[in-house]
């Protein structure tokens, strides 16, 4: 990258940021330009005058500053869809809170969500100011050639990656959606232009010398084979995600230099007991394959406070994945999940197989089926993507693919969950759009 005043380091095999000074959104008006009120007029600090754009230099910053917005949106996708798929157990009187974890009340389609605020996380806006980003990155850099931004393949592959993942997570929460006041999508018509980013993406990390190249790619990698599960595509699920280099983990970085900058998983679950890990997680900690696991699954590090909640008397579980906003880096694709994802199309034994490898870095039993047929091995794959995916931001997409049932009845509180199973458009999407 050629942005002077980042340092960079990485984790593991795979990309993190580390930023020297605060980098908050770039361009907030330009990427969501020429449009009307709530989603489409947008005020963030951090906004660059459009004539200073005529700058080389500026380039990279503007997709640093996509990357920026990822990470901020992607903490509050996981919390939000969190609380929606039952992923974490809502323990205090929050009504924002409330009204995902019941899906009953129509108010979240009044909230866009933001970053610097701490009660307004619905993901819609977040995420799609890092798709819009992205896009005010591209147009940006098909102004320059390779002598003036020497990286220009390398930094078109980044904010592609970014805009793919930015529209799969639209596409796994909402029912439908909008990009750019176009029509409105279905979620498999979303699916496809995330599967259209990563696709630039690839060949443009494929073409790119940039040593970091190679983390894009598998980054972009990831994330087709992501969008092509959604869209029931077995073969290309399998192309892509066999190509993964082995222990490859790319990261969304979070610390406590801002609000906008912290994890809100953290936040909600560590910080205040807000939210409780949900039952899902605390009944699989000590059990595997339904037989006791008493040194605990390592994947679901929970602990049991102790200390009754707010509402219902619910107990507050908190999570030591993600420990504290110093160390909240969440893994935003992995080879562990490409794995995983070859293991839902392949089944059989070819499952089995990645199962017990994955298990086997963990010190874990290994996995003895009773039987081979599809049903059992499905059901193991899914319980691996529980334990393996934890907190990683998959849940709802995966309970929806699986079509799997919903909370009925009354929550723990004594509130009526509502019939929706995804997120509808915000109000604001819907009056603002004339397309929609």
């Amino acid at each position: 990258m050629q942005a002077g005043n980042l340092n960079k380091s990485f984790r593991g095999r795979g990309g993190r940021w580390t930023r020297t000074a605060s980098l908050l959104a770039v361009l907030p008006m330009l990427v969501i330009s020429g449009a009307c009120d709530g989603l489409l007029d947008v005020e963030l600090p951090g906004e660059f005058p459009a004539d200073k754009l005529d700058n080389p230099a500026i380039v990279p910053l503007v997709v640093e500053g996509a990357q920026s917005d990822l990470e901020c949106a992607l903490s509050r996708y996981i919390y939000a869809t969190g609380l929606w798929a039952g992923e974490f157990h809502l323990g205090a009187g929050e009504r924002a809170s409330a009204t995902w974890a019941t899906r009953l009340s129509q108010a979240y389609t009044e909230t866009q969500g933001t970053c610097v605020g701490g009660l307004q996380y619905s993901p819609y806006l977040p995420l799609q100011i890092a798709r819009a980003q992205s896009n005010t990155a591209l147009d940006l850099l098909a102004n320059y050639d390779e002598q003036q931004i020497p990286n220009k393949t390398f930094l078109v592959a980044k904010a592609h990656a970014i805009g793919g993942y930015a529209s799969q997570f639209l596409g796994e929460a909402f029912c439908t959606m909008a990009f750019d006041l176009g029509p409105e999508m279905t979620r498999e018509e979303t699916f496809r232009k995330a599967e259209e980013r990563f696709t630039a993406a690839i060949a443009a990390a494929s073409a790119s010398t940039d040593p970091e190249a190679r983390e894009i790619l598998n980054l972009a990698r990831v994330g087709r084979a992501r969008a092509r599960l959604n869209l029931g595509d077995g073969p290309g699920v399998v192309e892509d995600a066999s190509a993964v280099d082995e222990g490859f983990v790319f990261y969304a970085t979070y610390d406590n230099q801002t609000v906008r900058r912290r994890s809100m998983i953290v936040e909600k679950l560590n910080v205040a007991p807000i939210s409780s890990v949900g039952p899902m997680y605390r009944e699989r900690q000590y059990v595997l394959d339904g037989k006791p696991l008493p040194q605990g699954d390592p994947r679901l590090p929970i602990t049991n406070t102790g200390e009754s909640m707010q509402v219902g008397g619910t107990i507050w579980w908190t999570q030591q994945k993600f420990p504290s906003r110093d160390e909240a880096d969440v893994p935003i694709s992995t080879w562990r999940e490409a794995q995983l994802m070859i293991a839902e199309v392949e089944l059989g034994q070819t499952a089995v197989d990645i199962i017990n490898m994955l298990r086997a870095t963990h010190d874990l039993p290994a996995y003895q089926p009773t039987s081979l047929d599809d049903e059992t091995i499905l059901a193991a794959v899914q319980d691996e993507r529980i334990r393996e995916l934890f907190l990683q931001g998959t849940r709802m997409g995966d309970k929806l693919r699986w079509n799997e049932p919903w909370m009925t009845g009354f929550d723990y509180a004594g509130r009526p969950f509502g019939d929706d199973t995804c997120v509808p458009l915000p109000s604001q999407e819907v009056n603002g759009n004339p397309n929609v």
